[in-house]
């Protein structure tokens, strides 16, 4: 497994973790403002998607090495850039969603 697919893997769990944590702040078992633990979901969530970018990405770079051509798979290259270009983005929205929720505690307090 390539490293990245491994921490795309880990950071799936730390987001199932996060909305695990959500679950409970949201049903007041734990004391964590839900606001934390939705940023730390997004942040996990952002950072996986990030990471399969790059993994989309170091797939191409080993082409001329004998690896197979992902670009293949989407039927035109242009859409597998496309998925790839999603990827980062939808990455970076979750970041800095991430980062702008954690400022404010008390975003999602009554």
């Amino acid at each position: 497994m390539r490293p990245t697919r491994l921490l795309a893997l880990l950071c799936l769990a730390g987001a199932l973790a996060a909305l695990a944590a959500a679950g409970l702040a949201a049903g007041r078992l734990v004391d964590l403002p839900l606001a934390r633990a939705a940023s730390a979901f997004l942040a996990c969530f952002g950072l996986g998607k990030i990471l399969l970018g790059l993994d989309g990405v170091a797939q191409v770079r080993l082409v001329p090495a004998g690896g197979a051509d992902p670009r293949l798979d989407y039927g035109r290259p242009l859409l597998f850039w496309l998925w790839v270009g999603f990827k980062f983005a939808a990455g970076a929205a979750s970041l800095a969603a991430a980062a702008l929720l954690w400022g404010r505690q008390t975003a999602f307090s009554p």
